[in-house]
């Protein structure tokens, strides 16, 4: 399913403009299409048969996050493994490295991206769902110019490294709603305690590795790599810093008088759906 490139086609790619026109190639959308479509019958599969004992905006609230913890396991523990199994590659040769099996990483988690925004749009709109309609869009086009220039995989790879924090991200979540943070008390602060360490390490420690490499090449690549290398961390940082302190409220870290300005209600009463508005099948 990957790219290759028998003729050195892309040596010089990351000095010109991405090619976008791939995008048509069989190469590209064929296993895209795929790794869509195994989204979506896995979260049909999560549909009838998970979570049958939820209704209305609980049960597509449980049966959406599992996706997004599936996700979370195979991009987040691929992208930990192969830190520790390539770390030369890792921390130098971000721009050249390429294999078309590490490829399929970015092109799995845009497929993701993808079904998650339409699973949103089908169940909800709220500001929650704005907010990660723009995460979405932010990191498909991030991620989409080094697929298709086969350069800066590797960058790809650093920003999916922030999937490892979301394993225990969304864990929580998922039993605060099932309430599971009741029932297993214990088992639930130890996931909010890795949830806040793998916090700080996979967004936090590992952006700022990256933006220090991206300093260092800025004049090396095209002013478009050069501007997603920058600026993908600083949305990133932005949206991250927004998530961390509703984490930190919700969870007890900080005091509750932040509870107010935190917005950590979206599975509330207060949030308006699609649900709330009988428009949700």
């Amino acid at each position: 399913m990957g790219m290759s490139d028998p003729d050195g086609l892309y040596h010089r790619a990351h000095l010109e403009m991405p090619p976008f026109s791939n995008i048509l190639q069989p190469s590209f959308f064929v296993p895209f299409f795929a790794y869509f479509m195994c989204f979506r019958f896995a979260s049909q599969f999560v549909k009838s048969f998970m979570w049958q004992e939820y209704t209305g905006f609980k049960a597509y609230r449980l049966q959406n996050l599992s996706i997004c913890l599936l996700h979370a396991m195979v991009s987040g523990i691929w992208t930990t493994v192969f830190l520790f199994t390539h770390p030369k590659e890792m921390f130098g040769d971000i721009t050249h490295w390429y294999k078309p099996w590490a490829a399929q990483l970015p092109l799995i988690s845009i497929a993701y991206f993808v079904h998650d925004a339409v699973d949103m749009l089908n169940h909800e709109w709220s500001r929650w769902t704005l907010e990660l309609l723009v995460h979405h869009i932010a990191t498909c086009s991030a991620m989409l110019p080094p697929i298709l220039a086969h350069k800066f995989i590797l960058a790809n790879y650093w920003a999916l490294l922030m999937e490892g924090n979301s394993i225990f991200l969304h864990t929580r979540t998922i039993m605060q709603i099932s309430g599971q943070s009741v029932l297993q008390p214990k088992l639930f602060r130890t996931v909010v305690y890795c949830n806040v360490i793998s916090f700080v390490l996979c967004r936090f420690v590992t952006q700022a590795l990256f933006v220090q490499w991206a300093v260092t090449h800025f004049n090396r690549i095209h002013i478009i790599y050069a501007s997603i290398a920058l600026g993908g961390p600083v949305v990133f940082c932005i949206i991250n810093a927004m998530l961390f302190f509703r984490v930190l409220v919700s969870d007890g870290f900080l005091s509750q008088r932040w509870r107010s300005k935190a917005a950590i209600n979206r599975d509330d009463e207060g949030v308006v759906n699609k649900f709330k508005n009988g428009k949700s099948e």
